[in-house]
This record gives C-alpha cells, structure tokens and sequence, in this order.
C-alpha cells in the first residue's frame, strides 16, 4: 500500500512539473511581448503596455495600431499585383533610330496581270537584285529578304552571296561587316533610293489567271518575314509614278525583362518561341506557320500566340501618285542587270501605258522608337514596400532585425536560462530529500 501511494505522489509530482513549466514558458514569452512593446521602434506599441493610462486609451492605440497593420498589408498587396502582373512599361526612347541602323525594307512585287512574259529593270542607289520568290498571288519578285537557306530549316543553299553578313535580328548590324546583308537603310539623298520601271503587256494577259486586277501590288516587310501577299499592300499602276515614303516604327527591350514570362512583357525574345519551320521568329513567320499547322491539322482550332518580337522593325510608307511623265524616258534603254531576265527593253509610244515607275525612300533620316523596360523591379518593389511600412508602422531593416533578435536569441536565452533554473531547484529539492532519509 505504501509504494502504491509513492508511485502515486510521483505521478502527481511529475504532472505539476510539467505544468509549472508551460506556466513558466507563458510568462517568458509575456515578458518578451511587454518588453518588446515597450522597446520596440514601432509606432504605437509603447502605449499598449505604458503604465498609467487606462484602458480606453490602451484600447485606442491598439486598435488604431492593428487598423494600420491591416491597411499597410492592404497596400502591400496592390504593389504586389502590380509587381507580379504589370512589370512592364513601354516608353518613348530617349534616342532617336537612324535609317542606317535598321535594314532597308525587303520588297516584294506581285505583278495582278498574269502572262507569259514580263519585263523589270531597276535604278538605284543600291546594289540589290530581285530574285523569284512564290506567294500566294503566285510568282512574285522580292528585293533585299534574306534567303530560304537563312529563313527555313531544313534548307542548305551551298553559295549564296546574298546570305546573312554582319547583321543578326536581336543585336543589328556589326561595325566588323563593310558589306553588310540584308543591306542598310540610306539617308535621304537627292534621287530616290530605289527606283523601279515595272512593263506588263496587256496582250498576253492570261484571261483564266486573275482576270480582273491589273497593274502591281507592293509589300513592304522585314527581311527576315518570308516573301507573302496579303491584304495590306502598296499598288502600284501602269501610267503612273508611285513614290514610297517609307516610315518605320522600331521597338527595343531591356534584357532584363528576359527572365519575365513572354505572357508578362508581351513579347518573344529569339530564343523563347521555336518555330518547325523558320529559323528567326518574327510575328509574320509565327502566322504563317500557324497557317501550314491548320492546315495540315485539319481540324477546328490550332492554338496560334504570335507575340510581337522583343526586337523589332516594322514600315509603312505614305503614298504619292503622279502621272509618268514619258517625255523624260522616251528614247531610253532598261536592261536588267542580274541576269532575271535576259533582254532589255527600248521604250516607244506604244508602251507609254504599260509602264509603272515606282520610287521607294526614307521619309526622315531618323525616327522615333519605343523601348519596354521594367516598370517594377525587384528594387522598386522593396522599395515601396519600406515605404508603406515606414509610413504607417515606421518599421525599418532594424524593427525586422529588432523582431528576429526578440523571437529568436532573446527568446531562446530566456528559455535556456529558465531551464537552467529549474534543474538548479530539482537538484536542490533531491539533495534535501537525501539529507532527510540520511537522518530519518
């Protein structure tokens, strides 16, 4: 009976250690919160814990400190959507773009009448050539575009003088090339930079083949976008002279957008989008592949997201047209030069309406650009956050420190140094229930 009523007294002794102890542990870290609020260099906390106020005024500075904690985390969160999902702003830049920075516009010509025969000849400042190229419009004659070799997979061309030099679509044009291609654009001069003497013959126009159009189409695009007709384009009629002034619209990005999502900056860096056919992305290259991939899907739907390029160029041109003025041609030879075609022609009366001049230059010798940067880094966003935090809490790097050191080191301390205690006062206890047993 006696050692059941021990093993008893044991068990009980045992539970009121262990609660003495969680007792102690709670007014630890009470005295840790009242110290740290009225130490702390926040704003407010002092009065929370002050002696001599009574409770209204307690009430009142702890609720007015919780409504600005609670507002402060309010604001936190906007910024932190705005950081998150509009990081992004596009500006004007601070530079404007020379013409000789940027490619020359690559120029595509769809003659409407479709024959047997056809004549080109070229004057310019350039020494360019067209090439064939086919379009949805059928054979068509493209000037300045990069080579299928440069611009398709899968293409090998052994020896091709018109192939990528010196320029590259993220970086542009390299001072190490004196002979660049695709080739640059040319201040303004005094005569055009490209001027082109387009002949159809009205008699052998195939009625079968697009009938009811005449004279050319014209498109203007980069060279890097493979030769395409399409609805927007420059006409260019026999009789008269069109003139192009050719205006371009450039944008730039920071490569510290690079490690934001395509989604979040709204475009695609060259290495972000692989594209099955071509080798460069540009918005027009990404289209018509999503064209070729419906097509072959046969099906409803094809996911097609062709995000402008980070980097890119893009031209319009104004339109002028005035009547061909055939006094000042009549006597002259065209020849072509290259070797499209292996005649040349002699103008006469009778060709007076069969021939269309068209003339293509630079509006200004320098023009506007947009560059997107970052609108909210990481610096920015801290930033914001110290102010929010300092306007309404007045916390700073050391009320975070301040907060660590009182949950982590002083806390621990306190904890250590009351264990420490409580040993002390056990060994204490056994000694004098030895020295009781020793006399008993």
């Amino acid at each position: 009976m006696i050692g059941e009523l021990e093993k008893v007294a044991r068990v009980h002794g045992a539970m009121n250690l262990k609660k003495q102890r969680k007792k102690r542990q709670k007014l630890i870290i009470k005295d840790l919160c009242v110290d740290y609020a009225r130490n702390s260099t926040l704003h407010g906390l002092r009065y929370v814990t002050a002696s001599g106020l009574t409770l209204i005024e307690k009430l009142f500075w702890m609720s007015t400190f919780f409504m600005s904690v609670a507002l402060c985390g309010y604001l936190i969160g906007n910024v932190y959507h705005k950081w998150t999902n509009s990081p992004v702003i596009v500006s004007v830049s601070e530079k404007l773009v020379s013409v000789g920075s940027v490619p020359f516009p690559s120029v595509t010509i769809c003659p409407q009448i479709k024959t047997i025969d056809f004549d080109f000849s070229i004057e310019r400042n350039y020494i360019v050539m067209f090439k064939e190229d086919f379009t949805a419009d059928g054979l068509c004659f493209n000037m300045n575009g990069v080579v299928r070799s440069d611009i398709l997979r899968n293409v090998t061309l052994k020896h091709d003088k018109k192939r990528i030099r010196g320029w590259s679509m993220e970086k542009g044009y390299s001072d190490l090339e004196n002979d660049p291609f695709p080739i640059r654009g040319n201040k303004n001069l005094a005569s055009p930079d490209l001027e082109i003497y387009l002949r159809s013959r009205e008699i052998y126009r195939d009625p079968l083949c697009n009938s009811l159009k005449s004279g050319f189409e014209i498109y203007l695009h980069h060279p890097a976008d493979y030769p395409q007709s399409s609805l927007y384009h420059y006409s260019a009629l026999s009789g008269e002279v069109t003139s192009l002034a050719v205006s371009l619209h450039a944008q730039s990005t920071s490569d510290s957008l690079a490690r934001y999502s395509p989604e979040v900056r709204q475009c695609y860096f060259q290495t972000d989008r692989y594209l099955r056919y071509f080798k460069n992305y540009t918005t027009k290259n990404c289209e018509a592949e999503c064209l070729s991939n419906y097509t072959k899907e046969h099906c409803g739907c094809v996911g097609c997201r062709c995000l402008p390029v980070c980097n890119s160029v893009e031209y319009n041109a104004e339109v002028l047209r005035t009547a061909f003025v055939t006094e000042n041609f009549e006597g002259k030879g065209r020849c072509l030069q290259d070797g499209i075609f292996s005649h040349c022609f002699k103008y006469d009366n009778k060709l007076a309406n069969n021939i269309a001049k068209v003339e293509i230059y630079f509006k200004k010798s320098q023009f506007m650009s947009f560059h997107r940067s970052e609108l909210f880094g990481t610096t920015d966003f801290l930033a914001n956050i110290g102010g929010l935090l300092g306007l309404f809490l007045g916390f700073s790097f050391l009320s975070l420190m301040e907060i660590l050191y009182f949950i982590t080191l002083r806390l621990g301390l306190a904890i250590r140094r009351n264990n420490a205690d409580e040993k002390k006062i056990k060994l204490e206890n056994n000694q004098k229930k030895l020295n009781i047993t020793t006399i008993s």
